[in-house]
């Protein structure tokens, strides 16, 4: 005799039910893959998009700041460095070259950043359309950015497109009074910066009534810069010549005038408190799955006494207490297994929506995909949820035949 067939009708007679006990295992594993899932997808978002970022030289003060402000483009008051320390930085024979940037003004809620060309080039791997800023006047924009070639920008003030009306200032008086024209379209660089309108760093310092690294009336722009015309600035991007040399530049400008730093120190700290906090939400995942197992579980045992007629039927064809628990046991190894399957794919589902949702907010580019970790997860859920399954099967096994016809 085929248990399956025991089974199958159980199915069939109660499909509701069955659909019911399906959908509390999916959703408990989905919380579990979705979350570990989703956890893998902002390091290795967040990775990337500080990769071009080698290191790191500011004021002293939060580090984690710092790398908000400028790699991910989230900009907040920060201490600006000391001139001399700028310039030090600016004209250090040991780096291969040192990207001033500048922050403070906005296009449509878009931020203006401002730098030098050979950090632009490094960070796009290239422009995709157009050329590099040659002028003060001339901007180049993230891939993400909808402005068009030719098209004349008016930055405002503040980081925002509403920091003005904050401010209390109005419309004219949120205006520098300066204009861009874009020249150039970045490639997709995967981090905030596709968002960005990226000038000459000298744009921002004159349009803020501060020296622009250059002889006075000078309209060059970029290195070299004179020293004795450099302002503060809230964070220089530095790539030196070597490694050994980069380990030697932030260890020379970790004083009490400054701090160095690679990003990457940074984002160990943030991904320790992500990975406690993923543990914790793994463990109550976890706890879920395993409650939602036994609900289960016990479920079926109460929905198996409305079988009772049909198993003393059953037994008294001939059937072996065997035959019944391999049916009883399969019923519910089958609510298991598909609702683990459908977990995946709706843990994988929610991961990819909220991945899609935090880009957007953002920046980062962040794909959310199903590894090791998500497949050892479900088996591991599917196991522990088989392995469950034999003791409703065990305890009407155990039953004799006289107790089904009571």
């Amino acid at each position: 005799m085929n248990p399956t067939r025991v089974t199958w009708a159980m199915i069939r007679r109660y499909p509701a039910t069955t659909a019911i006990f399906i959908a509390v295992i999916a959703i408990a594993v989905a919380l579990g893959i979705g979350i570990s899932a989703q956890e893998r997808a902002l390091r290795q978002g967040s990775t990337a998009a500080a990769d071009r970022f080698d290191l790191l030289v500011a004021a002293p003060g939060n580090p984690t700041e710092i790398v908000f402000n400028t790699v991910f483009l989230r900009p907040s008051a920060v201490q600006l460095m000391d001139p001399e320390i700028v310039s030090k930085a600016l004209t250090d024979p040991r780096v291969e070259y040192a990207a001033p940037i500048g922050y403070g003004d906005n296009v449509q809620g878009l931020q203006v950043v401002g730098t030098i060309a050979q950090f632009v080039d490094r960070l796009s791997n290239g422009l995709g359309d157009g050329r590099m800023f040659e002028a003060a006047g001339e901007a180049v924009v993230g891939a993400s950015v909808p402005f068009k070639i030719g098209d004349k920008l008016v930055p405002l003030h503040g980081s925002s497109a509403f920091a003005d009306e904050e401010d209390g200032e109005d419309e004219h008086e949120g205006h520098h009074h300066y204009e861009l024209t874009v020249v150039g379209h970045m490639k997709p660089t995967g981090n905030p910066w596709d968002r960005a309108v990226v000038v000459p760093i000298e744009t921002l310092w004159n349009a803020h009534g501060l020296p622009n690294g250059h002889a006075e009336g000078d309209a060059k722009i970029g290195p070299p810069f004179d020293p004795a015309r450099v302002p503060g600035l809230p964070a220089i991007v530095i790539k030196g010549q070597t490694v050994a040399d980069m380990y030697g530049l932030r260890g020379e400008y970790k004083t009490p005038q400054s701090m160095a730093f690679f990003p990457a120190e940074v984002l160990l700290q943030i991904y320790d408190l992500l990975g406690n906090i993923r543990q914790v939400m793994s463990i109550m995942a976890s706890v879920t799955q395993v409650l939602a197992f036994l609900a289960i579980f016990a479920g079926v045992v109460a929905l198996m006494k409305l079988f009772e007629t049909q198993f003393a039927v059953i037994r008294a064809l001939g059937a072996s207490r065997t035959y019944l628990f391999l049916s009883i046991w399969l019923f519910a190894s089958a609510i298991v297994v598909t609702g683990v399957v459908l977990g995946v794919a709706l843990g994988y589902a929610v991961a990819a929506y909220a991945s899609n949702l935090l880009q957007r907010m953002s920046g980062v580019a962040l794909t959310a995909a199903i590894g090791p970790d998500e497949v050892q997860l479900a088996v591991l859920g599917g196991v522990a949820g088989i392995v469950l399954a034999t003791v409703p099967a065990a305890l009407l096994y155990r039953r004799p035949v006289a107790a089904y016809l009571r």
